[in-house]
């Protein structure tokens, strides 16, 4: 008569029906399939924007300033010639360690256009957009353009417009990349735009305990 009772000495309860047990099952089943499918998309998108950026045409920019991100020696040739064509009046380059802004080449002054550096604290892509926001409510700057490899413009825009409420445009150096360099660099950026997403504020740092992973994935070989 009636249900049969799963009872112990304290608990007596009607066992859950076959057919709920299975739609239960097929339910987290579609869930998580969908989780999976979102996130696949999520990536490809991701990589399509870092292999794809948006650019702006340096022979025909204007800006405020010409930003340097993690300035190396082919950025600095690339910066000088920018700089020659006269459309922006103050370079400023990213340099690390921050004992040498007072002795770096790059920071020394030029004849035709002003030169300023910034060493960022921590240093990362954010702690760059940090110090860059900071230098530009001094200076009053309504815009600048971010000068940086192409597929750091995605991530560096990001992190940049979080830090700098003005106009901001991007160019990328022309560059070779050996195929295994460059899924070096995606798979690094993609990490970098994961760890960009989680946050919503100029300087929002995530727990430190979060960082392990996106180290392991950046550091992919």
């Amino acid at each position: 008569m009636g249900e049969d009772l799963n009872c112990s000495t304290n608990d007596c309860s009607l066992p859950v029906p076959r057919r709920e047990r299975h739609g239960i099952a097929r339910a987290l089943r579609y869930g998580v399939a969908l989780v999976a499918g979102t996130s696949v998309i999520a990536l490809c998108l991701m990589t399509l924007f870092i292999l794809n950026p948006e650019l702006d045409d340096p022979t025909t920019t204007r800006a405020d300033a010409l930003v340097v991100l993690a300035s190396a020696p082919e950025r600095f040739q690339e910066a000088e010639r920018i700089m020659g064509m006269g459309l922006i009046p103050t370079v400023v380059y990213s340099v690390v360690p921050r004992a040498r802004i007072n002795t770096a080449s790059e920071c020394q002054p030029r004849s035709t256009y002003r030169v300023l550096c910034i060493s960022p604290d921590p240093v990362t892509t954010q702690g760059e957009a940090i110090a860059l926001g900071d230098l530009a409510r001094q200076e009053g700057w309504d815009s600048v353009a971010v000068l940086t490899f192409d597929a750091h413009v995605t991530r560096s825009k990001v992190h940049v417009t979080r830090c700098f409420p003005g106009e901001v445009k991007m160019m990328a150096m022309d560059r070779p990349v050996a195929p295994r360099l460059r899924f070096r660099e995606v798979t690094h950026e993609l990490a970098g735009l994961m760890k960009a997403s989680a946050g919503w504020g100029c300087s929002d740092m995530l727990p430190d305990w979060t960082q392990r992973p996106i180290d392991i994935l950046k550091s992919t070989p």
